[in-house]
């Protein structure tokens, strides 16, 4: 079994996340300021000193803001993909959709599912607005389900691996993109 939380609007979570990585870096630019003038004994140095420390303080409290909105993208449900069934449920752990995998026409998985941000890569990539999506879709009765999730672990990725190869010894119609 695999439980993960699921991303509820993708759009709005990869924007958010591009967003929170580029104030990560920013917020490094007026504290490395503060800091590096904080140490001239130069009397102008408040001068820098001080804005450097507003936009310090403006830069954490936007980046809270963002950290709320992209917790809010993902509080609501958990995808929970066992052997024979993908589930939705919601906080209370009641299932909001169920799809049996043996009614499923087609699961179309990624090439490789990963750990967004894990490389150097993987951040310049996010920061032009290219993020690793981690995604399936259910194809059933010409209807196609896409469920974008969270892996935030090695572990996480693993039991995916191991799940995805369990799909495909029981016959499951399994298709990389």
């Amino acid at each position: 079994m695999f439980s993960t939380p699921l991303i509820e609007d993708a759009p709005r979570y990869y924007s958010l996340t591009r967003r929170q990585w580029l104030l990560s870096f920013l917020i490094s630019i007026p504290l490395a300021l503060a800091i590096s003038f904080s140490i001239s004994p130069d009397s102008m140095s408040w001068w820098i000193i001080g804005p450097a420390i507003a936009a310090y303080v403006g830069l954490a409290i936007w980046m809270k803001k963002t950290q709320n909105n992209l917790g809010a993208t993902t509080s609501e449900h958990t995808l929970v993909l066992d052997e024979t069934t993908v589930t939705v449920q919601d906080r209370a752990g009641k299932a909001s959709q169920t799809y049996d995998l043996s009614n499923v026409d087609r699961i179309l998985l990624k090439e490789a599912y990963g750990i967004p941000g894990e490389t150097l890569a993987d951040l310049w990539r996010e920061l032009r607005g290219k993020p690793k999506r981690n995604y399936l879709i259910l194809e059933q009765a010409g209807n196609q389900h896409q469920l974008h999730f969270l892996i935030d672990s090695y572990y996480g990725l693993k039991q995916l691996d191991r799940l995805i190869e369990e799909w495909s010894r029981r016959g499951y119609r399994l298709q990389r993109q």
